[in-house]
């Protein structure tokens, strides 16, 4: 009877330690086939895309980039104020971000349009660029502009860069 208890509990410290190991292994390696709930708002681009040329000046601040449709209408330059809020409302971390805007036929979202292939369109959306010049992230032309501050917000939070 007591070599019973003995043996059960070897198992049970066996699979005490082993089940962590054995569960780590699968999330790492089948983690496409688990849905895990994200609490980002924009749509990651994995891999991100490396597009140092949108900041010529090499400073190392993250970026709100807003490429606009070719007439910036109203709407547009409600939007170009709404990302100038959003940077003021980041408080102290509002010098570590810069707003870029330009639009669709200008010679950088051309140049961003290469980065991507023919079926998505660069034009109406914002990007999210880290310091070191990879686009991670973007959002659809019809967005709030408080998902952009609440993923800044978390980014420049455990960024150590910028």
């Amino acid at each position: 009877m007591q070599t019973k208890k003995i043996q059960f509990q070897f198992y049970l410290l066996i699979l005490v330690t082993a089940l962590p190991v054995i569960l780590g292994w699968l999330l790492f390696y089948f983690h496409d086939h688990f849905q895990f709930k994200t609490t980002n708002k924009g749509h990651f681009i994995n891999p991100p895309v490396e597009v140092s040329f949108l900041n010529p000046s090499h400073e190392k601040k993250w970026q709100v980039i807003y490429v606009t449709d070719a007439q910036c209408n109203e709407s547009c330059q409600t939007l170009n104020y709404q990302l100038l809020q959003v940077q003021k409302a980041l408080g102290k971390n509002y010098d570590r971000i810069r707003i870029i805007s330009f639009d669709k036929n200008d010679l950088k979202a051309k140049q961003l349009q290469t980065k991507f292939d023919h079926t998505f369109n660069v034009a109406k959306k914002v990007f999210l660029v880290d310091p070191i010049g990879n686009l991670f992230m973007y959002y659809q032309d019809s967005f709030d502009p408080m998902d952009v501050l609440k993923d800044l917000k978390k980014v420049l939070e455990v960024s150590q860069i910028g």
